[in-house]
């Protein structure tokens, strides 16, 4: 418990107070605001903002301390410095990867069994003389003069910069052609990936051949940034205001966050216990052909329950997790795309794709599309009226009506 309240209902109280684009910004942001005295008591968590109560199990037995009220300014930019006067809630054993130099915007590591380097981008700003450029310039030149199979660029902890710089990281990763392949690339994003460093994935992901690896990152596809500030004009408040309207890919992307298609969440265990469940992932990848290439194969070669079993499997894949929501748009999207030169592949993905997904309106309409496309006019029919019966009165509805009086017309 914190103070009054269970852990949950607690952060749910600051839910309010808190600025965030996504569930990950929530995340992300919701602990500052739970240290901080006045809000606590503002929202019923304490009643008293000199202190606040913790409650916590340990070894199965419930055991509480007490937190007095402080005053503290925090001012680091990795988001990973700690001051002496921290406790550290991990064992001292080793230091992942990730937590090495905590004060340093940048850190590489060279890992000779894996012939791997590990690169950490905390900050997208200059560290004063040590700039981005030189950093990446400097990986580069070693990636070319060493063993070097895979690169993992770490931007879980960056929460933005200066857009600005994001170029000559982008142009070092492209320039590096014995890295940017597919399954020697890889990008660990998180929550913390905010503002400028959104801008820096979405980059990666249209321009490189990146695996993203972790959680989803805070941030919008395309987004507002760049604050300003504001006073307001009756309480003379200063608020600050994002203007400035960032559009990196189509307009009509409404993506609230990158997800990656390996998706790894740390557990306190994992954190306690010095383990990187992003950097297994990377380790204990199989290099695969990419599932839209291979449904097409099968597809095309007439091994149709082959492709379901095989979509399915990713689907229900718990590394798959962060993607699942974006499986049905994503096959949708080729299908249509190859209808214009293979019109039975297409339907074969088009019904392939109802049938992961039976509970969407608009896989029974596109399927049916499909079908009115090759011929098929009556099963088109009965496909259209299957999209009717989930959508009801929707706009998926409204669009299967008109096909079906369409079809009928000719008829």
């Amino acid at each position: 418990m914190i103070g009054n309240m269970k852990t949950n209902d607690a952060i749910e109280a600051v839910r309010p107070l808190v600025s965030y684009e996504n569930e990950q910004g929530f995340k992300s942001n919701c602990p500052f605001f739970l240290q901080i005295p006045e809000y606590l008591e503002t929202q019923n968590i304490t009643t008293n903002a000199d202190e606040v109560t913790i409650k916590y199990l340990k070894d199965g037995k419930e055991a509480s301390v007490v937190f007095k009220k402080i005053d503290f300014e925090y001012s680091g930019m990795t988001g990973l410095e700690a001051t002496d006067e921290w406790m550290e809630a991990r064992k001292n054993n080793s230091t992942p990867l990730w937590m090495k130099e905590p004060d340093a915007y940048r850190y590489m590591e060279y890992l000779p069994e894996s012939k791997t380097l590990y690169v950490r981008h905390s900050v997208i700003s200059n560290d004063g003389k040590k700039t981005i450029a030189d950093f990446f310039k400097r990986m580069v030149n070693f990636i070319d003069s060493n063993n070097v199979h895979q690169l993992i660029l770490d931007v879980r902890m960056n929460g933005g910069g200066n857009n600005y710089h994001n170029k000559e990281t982008v142009t070092s990763i492209i320039k590096s052609r014995k890295i940017n392949e597919k399954g020697k690339f890889f990008c660990i994003i998180g929550r913390r990936t905010f503002s400028a460093c959104q801008n820096l994935v979405n980059a990666l992901e249209k321009y490189t051949e990146v695996i993203f690896v972790g959680e989803p990152t805070s941030e919008n596809i395309n987004f507002y940034g760049d604050t300003k500030t504001e006073t307001l004009p009756n309480s003379k408040l200063q608020v600050n205001l994002s203007w400035l309207w960032w559009q990196d890919f189509d307009a009509r992307d409404k993506r609230k966050f990158t997800s990656p298609e390996l998706a790894t969440d740390m557990s306190f265990d994992d954190f306690y216990n010095n383990i990187d469940p992003a950097m297994n992932a990377i380790y204990n990848y199989q290099k695969e052909k990419p599932l839209l290439v291979f449904l097409n194969e099968l597809l095309e070669s007439g091994k149709n329950e082959e492709a379901f079993q095989y979509a399915n499997d990713y689907k229900n894949n718990p590394l798959h997790r962060y993607v699942h929501d974006q499986l049905e748009v994503t096959i949708n999207a080729e299908a249509y795309r190859i209808m214009l030169t293979n019109l039975k592949t297409a339907s074969f993905m088009l019904e392939l794709n109802m049938k992961l997904f039976p509970e969407s309106a608009n896989t029974y309409d596109s399927y049916a599309e499909s079908l009115m496309n090759i011929g098929k006019k009556e099963e088109a029919i009965k496909y259209y009226e299957m999209a009717i019966a989930k959508d009801k009165n929707g706009f998926i509805a409204e669009n299967s009506k008109k096909q079906i009086d369409k079809i009928r017309k000719k008829q």
